[in-house]
């Protein structure tokens, strides 16, 4: 995996509130593009020599490689848990104009400067731009 390979990270939270200050914080620094949140997802897991169940909410960050460790500290930072799930998976295939989209709304590590004029790819009539695909 390079450093722009396009990747997805998994994490997990105690509520929506939580999710949505660390998808919030995550695309407003330009770590990472996208933050999808779902839920309730119910999680069964072993914790301190225990079974337990929990509802909790998923989130689906879309980033680079390169992004990861600072999207890992962020997390950590802002996350409830002790052992956060912090999962990278490097995104094999895609739809190019989605990619190249996902590159341009990441801030390259090292970068002074946001790229202008990243819209969301899934924009139509909701009142947001819609992506041309043009990069």
């Amino acid at each position: 995996m390079t450093a722009d390979t396009p990747c997805l990270i998994i994490t997990t939270t105690a509520s929506a509130d939580e999710a949505d200050a660390i998808a919030r914080a995550l695309v407003d620094e330009r770590l990472v593009a996208c933050c999808s949140v779902s839920g309730p997802v119910r999680s069964t897991y072993r914790w301190e020599g225990r079974t337990v169940q929990d509802e909790e909410r998923m989130l689906f960050m879309k980033t680079i490689r390169q992004r990861y460790p600072d999207v890992e500290s962020r997390i950590r930072a802002l996350h409830s848990y002790e052992i956060p799930e912090i999962i990278c998976l490097p995104v094999q295939e895609g739809f190019e104009p989605y990619l190249r989209w996902l590159h341009g709304s990441v801030v390259p590590e090292g970068s002074a400067e946001a790229s202008p004029g990243s819209t969301s790819p899934s924009a139509g009539t909701t009142g947001k731009n819609t992506f041309d695909g043009s990069s």
